[in-house]
């Protein structure tokens, strides 16, 4: 039955999938899978002074303790970045952001990483809601 559904390949492991339903329908439920998140860490593009938030699911062990990084520098729990753990979940916030907070984030855990990339969208920040235009002025 497990040779009728295709692997998918999602990085450092693989995730094989099978059906809880007959063979002919296509819902597919994740069985296992051999790499340390069953959930990664997803590319961010802010604009400047908002909050950019990275997530990550561990696969397993609730308990494993990992570490988050900035460019190869380990982060820390601090105003301007927020480490918060719910179960699996992990979640890293970097509160206004500004240009020297873009760059590689993280997340270390065992032998396995996610990574993902924060940029600031320079073409929103110029009319953004924190940076309005001036009102256009009307003749009297």
């Amino acid at each position: 039955m497990f040779d009728e559904f295709p692997s998918l390949d999602i990085g450092k492991g693989t995730t094989y999938y099978t059906s809880l339903t007959p063979p002919k329908s296509t819902v597919l439920w994740p069985l296992f899978s051999t790499s340390g998140f069953f959930s990664r860490l997803k590319n961010l593009e802010v604009i400047r002074r908002a909050s950019a938030i990275f997530r990550c699911v561990l696969n397993g062990d609730t308990a494993a303790i990992g570490q988050w990084f900035r460019n190869n520098v380990p982060l820390t729990h601090s105003d301007k970045t927020r480490i918060a753990v719910d179960g699996r979940e992990r979640e890293l916030t970097i509160t206004d952001v500004q240009f020297e907070d873009t760059g590689n984030y993280e997340y270390r855990v065992n032998q396995d990483l996610t990574s993902a990339n924060l940029t600031l969208n320079e073409a929103t920040c110029v009319n953004s809601m924190l940076n309005p235009p001036q009102p256009a002025m009307r003749p009297v």
